[in-house]
């Protein structure tokens, strides 16, 4: 009996050893897989632009539903506990939500956007614009004001923007800097003080207006073409008693046309 007794003990520990690594214990849960995906109504997969967030269903005191996770990939997988969810989805300005419910498993869900997609492009003198240089405004407009409301603030060139179907007025701006000496300083009134002023910036901005229809499903390229000439003017300046009859610099202007 001893002996059937000591096998047994042995039996229990070789068990122990060759138990793998992080293996389950009874009362440990399992975790879910979740992955996620967005397309747009009547169109394809989205690719990029998304921002998704979950919430746990259970609100705080406050009213608000926690944030247990985020990603800005296009198709996250999320590891999280099981248990009750709202998934929701941003591309721009558009958005979706979903509750699910999470068990022990791998979950693929796919959130459908009813909207449009809309790319905007700037050139000039047919040469494209550095996205740096273009400052973008996208406006609803209201009771026949094609400003009425601001709805997207500082959008670049080249980005992906989510926007519900309807129309929109776009302002795209065209942002540049030309150098230029603007003047003399001067340390009391003998012109042998004077001292060249360093090269100032000279903000030169170009602006276009376009309106555009959104539909949903579809992306819409559009490519906002700025036209600007250089003025180029002289500039004569007095100081003390003393005045220069010909130009101390020359100051470039860059005029929207």
């Amino acid at each position: 009996m001893t002996a059937t007794w000591r096998i047994l003990a042995v039996l229990v520990v070789l068990t122990a050893l060759v138990a793998p690594v992080g293996a389950q214990t009874p009362g440990e849960s399992a975790q879910a897989t979740l992955s996620l995906s967005a397309v747009l109504s009547g169109g394809g997969p989205l690719t990029g632009g998304l921002r998704w967030r979950v919430f746990g269903t259970q609100a705080d005191p406050d009213g608000s539903h926690p944030l247990i996770v985020e990603s800005g990939l296009a198709q996250p997988t999320l590891t999280i506990p099981p248990g009750d969810y709202v998934v929701h989805v941003a591309f721009g300005l558009a958005s979706a939500a979903k509750r699910v419910t999470l068990g022990g498993e791998v979950r693929s869900e796919r959130l459908t956007l009813s909207a449009g997609a809309l790319r905007i492009e700037g050139t000039l003198a047919d040469a494209p614009i550095e996205p740096s240089k273009l400052s973008l405004a996208i406006y609803v407009p209201q009771n026949r004001n094609p400003l009425g409301k601001l709805v997207y603030a500082q959008g670049k060139a080249g980005d992906i923007i989510g926007l519900p179907e309807g129309s929109y007025h776009i302002v795209s701006t065209y942002l540049d800097t030309v150098g230029a000496h603007s003047g003399v300083s001067a340390a009391g009134n003998s012109p042998k003080s004077a001292v060249l002023a360093p090269p100032a910036a000279i903000p030169s901005n170009s602006m276009v207006n376009a309106d555009i229809k959104v539909i949903s499903g579809k992306r819409i390229d559009v490519t906002i073409r700025h036209h600007c000439a250089t003025l180029t003017s002289s500039l004569s300046i007095r100081l003390g008693p003393r005045r220069w009859p010909t130009p101390l610099s020359q100051c470039s202007l860059r005029v929207a046309t």
